[in-house]
């Protein structure tokens, strides 16, 4: 199925290494609490781009519906409460069938997609406020370390909304990394 709005990455491609297999989409990552999946993609600077700042923009125009922006990279304090683990971050919203509309509010429809983008280096946050628009390629901040994170990284997550029988929406978490040039989603049956 093809996405019917444009759609662009969220950090320059050129700067960063293709994920390894622990970073991964769905990997099982190991932590205190046992196994646990990983429901995105983390990108790390290559080396020559190391300590560079790396602009991270929004891939979508949409609804900016939540923004962690007073997270402190390298506390270990708080790291798992700040931002729910994720530190600085901001997730974009592209509604496409708002709950109002009786008309399309029907099973099986996709409302919106939601994109993540999370670990945000501190007081590089865009000032855009929750509840605003954002267009496609704003900045949103600037790779980082902050939240529960071991590194400077991205971690990039696209979760899809489908309106269930009961007029809820279910949540479905895509790969990033299935994407491809077009920008079609490669759902594999799971």
């Amino acid at each position: 199925t093809t996405l019917n709005f444009p759609l662009q990455d969220p950090v320059n491609l050129d700067k960063i290494r293709t994920p390894a297999p622990d970073q991964a989409f769905w990997a099982r990552r190991k932590s205190k609490k046992g196994t646990r999946r990983h429901k995105g993609v983390d990108y790390q600077p290559k080396l020559e781009f190391e300590g560079q700042d790396i602009n991270i923009v929004s891939p979508v125009s949409g609804i900016v519906t939540k923004k962690y922006s007073g997270c402190i990279a390298g506390s270990t304090e708080k790291a798992k409460e700040c931002g729910s683990g994720y530190g600085n971050a901001m997730y974009v919203d592209k509604v496409l069938v708002k709950q109002s509309d009786t008309t399309g509010w029907v099973e099986g429809v996709i409302s919106r997609y939601q994109f993540r983008l999370a670990h945000l280096k501190p007081k590089t946050i865009s000032s855009i406020s929750e509840g605003q628009g954002i267009t496609k390629g704003t900045k949103v901040g600037v790779m980082g370390t902050t939240g529960n994170s071991s590194g400077v990284h991205l971690h990039y997550e696209i979760r899809k909304y489908v309106i269930n029988k009961n007029l809820g929406e279910d949540e479905i978490f895509l790969n990033p990394n299935n994407f491809n040039s077009d920008y079609l989603i490669e759902e594999k049956a799971t």
